[in-house]
């Protein structure tokens, strides 16, 4: 009879010494792949941060080249009022050709003074200004990004 007390409780503890190893090793197994996957949140972690540094990076440029190119616009737009109105004359420097003292016939260039264009040939100078500012700007821009964000090592 005291065997067949034991026998069963030999069985029980024999079975909860291969259930605890069996939840062990399930335990090891668990932490591996929690320290795996903290590895890779702290990865995704750096990865997250090193691009939201550039995206600010980014808004940075962008907001310094948009106010460029805004106060380069409203002088462009202020000398357009101004010359439309009359408050300002449109001169561009150059010589005029003039008749030569020794002879009436042939001419040379001569008298380098200031020549005063109209006020619609000056409105399109203005409007070619601005497309060359406009030009330069995203120029400006494009090289800024390109050594901030394409060339780093």
């Amino acid at each position: 009879m005291r065997g067949a007390v034991w026998g069963p409780i030999l069985v029980i503890i024999v079975g909860f010494l291969l259930s605890t190893r069996y939840y062990y090793q399930q335990s090891i197994n668990w932490q591996e792949k929690a320290k795996e996957a903290s590895a890779a949140a702290r990865q995704y972690e750096i990865q997250l941060n090193v691009l939201q540094r550039q995206q600010r990076k980014l808004a940075e440029l962008d907001r310094h080249y948009t106010e460029k190119l805004n106060d380069a616009e409203q002088e462009n737009t202020a000398l357009r009022s101004q010359l439309a109105r009359g408050h300002r004359r449109m001169l561009v420097a150059g010589q005029k050709a003039c008749p030569d003292r020794t002879s009436s016939s042939t001419r040379s260039l001569g008298y380098d003074g200031a020549i005063e264009l109209a006020a619609d040939t000056g409105q399109r100078i203005l409007s070619v200004r601005e497309g060359i500012i406009r030009d330069q700007q995203k120029l400006m821009y494009l090289q800024s990004y390109i050594r901030q964000f394409c060339l780093r090592e």
